[in-house]
């Protein structure tokens, strides 16, 4: 999926990830009880970056 536009609103900002959001996301997807229902993870660093 390629998001092209941000949306904002007064509580919330959706856009597409960038690099810079690495860390914030890896924290919480190399976390078992986070991802529990998914069909992937928990995420190696190496799996977040994909």
């Amino acid at each position: 999926m390629n998001i092209k536009e941000e949306l904002i609103s007064k509580r919330l900002i959706l856009r597409p990830l960038r690099e810079d959001d690495f860390a914030a996301v890896h924290s919480w997807s190399s976390i078992p009880d986070n991802v529990r229902f998914m069909d992937w993870g928990p995420n190696r660093e190496e799996n977040t970056r994909e």
